[in-house]
């Protein structure tokens, strides 16, 4: 089953700054295969490069960042940002903008991720 994480919000990585906005569809893009591990690339929307993504839910990286590398319209996930650690000040990789569970969370059904999520929210 792959996931996208629904209902999660902004969580802030290392010390790059956050964009301006998150996405409106970052809680919809698929970020983990189905035993719940973080891909390492992430396939950018093409529609949103043009301007013409309608799709709230789009299960694409809607890329904002610049200065993040895009190659064959994918992107590279940086994983000392999923840490908490990237200390580039214009990393090259895509930092995830919505915190993600624990990997054997994301990889129960889908209702029990949302229970986990829910409880990320509330900091439970």
């Amino acid at each position: 089953m792959l996931v996208a994480l629904h209902d999660l919000r902004w969580f802030g990585f290392g010390h790059r700054k956050a964009p301006a906005t998150m996405p409106q569809n970052a809680p919809y893009v698929v970020y983990t295969d189905e035993q719940g591990q973080l891909l390492d690339t992430l396939p950018v929307c093409q529609d949103f490069n043009r301007q013409l993504c309608n799709r709230a839910a789009c299960k694409f990286v809607h890329l904002q960042e610049g200065h993040v590398e895009v190659v064959d319209m994918k992107v590279v996930v940086c994983r000392d940002a999923v840490k908490g650690k990237c200390m580039r000040p214009m990393c090259k990789y895509y930092h995830i903008p919505i915190r993600l569970p624990p990997a054997n969370e994301m990889a129960q059904p889908e209702h029990s991720l949302h229970a986990a999520a829910g409880r990320m929210l509330c900091g439970i």
